[in-house]
């Protein structure tokens, strides 16, 4: 959030309010909603912690109220709509307008490099899971078994630390964490810096079918590469296409060779 009210000060002195609206965008829908709203429900729903609960809510309501603030030059009739809605419920009906409140302001006493570290780590291996879980065709409704590897004890320590976050949105019912853990036979992986996560999949889907799909999704994707690749080489597409565009097909480049990695490394784990 500091962050962002940091980079939003900018743009709107600058009159950059395009800008402006993809950083609220990236915040609100890439952070607030994707993480901390879904790592909230696992507090929310913690009955015998109700400290933790009244201090998730407290924070999410702390983090609306700054929201629809930053979010009020670009929406305006939305947020005050909604900003009304709110105060009405949570004031006794008393419904001020947002225009009547000051800008949020970026506090650095709520900056923390390492609880942004951390977090950081913590959404690289909910994400590498979930990536899995979709590329190999894993369904929702299976519990998966995770094999985490570090030989660093500070990335041990912080999995440990947060496991039931990671267990709660990767759908695991169980997790081993050590140095010494071996990858299991037929299992996909994921590969970090500090640490690496194994998931079994025997047993879970089968491998005849998902060998096949995946050669499939490999073969079309290498013929999509050739394609954007052939674009790229076009000294013309270079030299009269748009920049923005040039920068997302080269985008689409770069994000098409690392899915084409993870297919092949995928049909290698599974043999």
């Amino acid at each position: 959030l500091q962050a962002a009210i940091a980079e939003v000060k900018i743009n709107l002195t600058e009159y950059n309010l395009s800008q402006t609206s993809r950083t609220l965008y990236a915040f609100i829908w890439s952070e607030f909603c994707d993480w901390f709203i879904e790592l909230s429900k696992i507090r929310m729903m913690d009955v015998s912690n109700t400290a933790s609960r009244k201090n998730a809510l407290g924070l999410l309501s702390y983090l609306l109220d700054q929201i629809f603030k930053l979010l009020h030059p670009i929406m305006p009739f939305i947020t005050e709509e909604v900003w009304k809605n709110l105060q009405a419920r949570v004031k006794n009906g008393q419904t001020g307008s947002i225009l009547l409140t000051s800008y949020p302001e970026s506090e650095p006493r709520f900056i923390d490099a390492k609880a942004e570290e951390e977090m950081s780590l913590l959404m690289q291996s909910i994400t590498a899971v979930r990536t899995i879980r979709a590329e190999m065709n894993v369904p929702p409704s299976i519990k998966l078994t995770l094999f985490i590897r570090t030989k660093n004890p500070v990335a041990e320590a912080l999995i440990k630390k947060h496991a039931h976050y990671i267990q709660a949105l990767c759908r695991s019912e169980k997790m081993e964490i050590g140095e010494t853990i071996q990858k299991p036979m037929k299992a996909a992986a994921a590969v970090f810096k500090d640490f690496e996560i194994f998931i079994p999949l025997e047993g879970i889907i089968d491998f005849t079918k998902e060998k096949e799909r995946l050669a499939k999704e490999r073969a079309n994707l290498e013929n999509q590469l050739a394609l954007v690749e052939k674009r790229l080489s076009d000294p013309q597409f270079k030299t009269h296409a748009p920049e923005d565009e040039v920068k997302r097909t080269e985008a689409r480049k770069l994000e098409s060779l690392e899915k084409l990695k993870r297919l092949e490394e995928h049909l290698s784990s599974i043999g």
